[in-house]
């Protein structure tokens, strides 16, 4: 929060007189600490908070878990400070030296290893437990081959729509949208409607393996595979629908996920060349997809709090509020 209201600051024409904490450096650690700080760390415990719902417990486990966090705050500060020595890769995201990507493929073996603990308290093993296992165990591998330089897809969607590569982005949030809404269902919820990710997943599985093997994409075949995203829309709404939550009984997580399916009907549109012309070469719009996708995002975390809002003194709240406030401000990061 501190680096985006500094890099404001910049944008506005007022500089800190320091060597260190430059435009480039402030903006490019805003960026990766929030796609890498507390909020995606945050996210990353839903599995285990829906295994203790179910009443599935490890200690060894949550052992497993704080070498995880550890390790993964190890590389927040890593980041951080090669960052501001200017160690950049000249990327708007993941703008961090590759290498420090091999402590959280490492940090990822210990979630690993804690997922497995809790599992071995299940006698029957449910079906997301099961996919959480093969995305949690595919997860380092991915990392490291989407983040290289000479293979990976990071410094090949530089310049270009980018269609595949929101594809990826996009189907990220999926599983944690399934977590949440799986989390907070009103009734027994079971997933349908798979044919919906399977698609898009297999879509960006192909496109990666045509950038690594083939060459670069031409644009109507990253316009094939941004226009995959719609799929998750019926999803979503399914899911929402037969997990019986509504605005009404789930405020947060309602307003999350019409601002993620906002975004993505949005970006479909916008992909029509004669489209994007209009709305991306003048000021009319102002980081109008990281608007909607900071509202998504920090929504994400109010389903938790929203209990502990409810039953706490007048006193708590108001300072969680004075907390969150700011917190809320931080997801909203201004476009050059």
């Amino acid at each position: 929060m501190a680096f985006g209201f500094e890099y404001s600051l910049n944008l506005l024409g007022y500089f800190l007189p320091s060597s260190i904490i430059t435009a480039p450096n402030a903006r490019s650690v805003h960026v990766s600490l929030m796609l890498y700080g507390f909020v995606p760390l945050m996210l990353s415990f839903l599995p285990f908070v829906l295994m203790e719902k179910e009443n599935i417990h490890s200690d060894k486990g949550l052992e497993k878990l704080k070498i995880y966090f550890t390790l993964w705050c190890i590389f927040l500060v890593f980041m951080t400070l090669s960052l501001l020595m200017g160690v950049h890769r000249g990327l708007v995201f993941y703008d961090f030296a590759y290498e420090l990507n091999f402590i959280l493929a490492f940090s990822g073996v210990f979630y690993i290893l804690a997922l497995y603990d809790y599992i071995k308290v299940y006698k029957v093993i449910p079906l997301w437990i099961k996919v959480s296992l093969y995305l949690v165990i595919a997860s380092p591998i991915a990392l490291l081959v989407l983040m290289n330089p000479i293979i990976g897809q990071v410094e090949k969607t530089i310049v270009g729509p980018h269609g595949d590569n929101t594809l990826g982005m996009s189907f990220t949030l999926i599983p944690i949208f399934y977590l949440l809404i799986k989390l907070h269902a009103k009734k027994t919820f079971v997933a349908k409607y798979h044919a919906m990710w399977i698609i898009p997943l297999v879509g960006y599985i192909d496109s990666v393996a045509h950038r690594i093997f083939i060459g670069e994409l031409t644009y109507n075949q990253e316009w094939f595979f941004q226009y995959l995203t719609l799929c998750f829309v019926p999803l979503l709404l399914k899911w929402l629908k037969d997990a019986n939550i509504t605005f009404k009984n789930n405020p947060f997580l309602i307003i999350s996920v019409y601002s993620f399916l906002f975004v993505d009907i949005e970006g479909n549109i916008l992909f029509i060349p004669t489209l994007r012309w209009l709305f991306h070469r003048n000021d009319l719009i102002v980081a109008h997809a990281h608007i909607a996708m900071g509202v998504g995002v920090f929504l994400w975390q109010w389903p938790w709090f929203h209990p502990i809002l409810k039953s706490s003194t007048n006193f708590l709240s108001a300072s969680f509020i004075r907390w969150v406030l700011p917190l809320c401000s931080s997801h909203f990061p201004w476009q050059e």
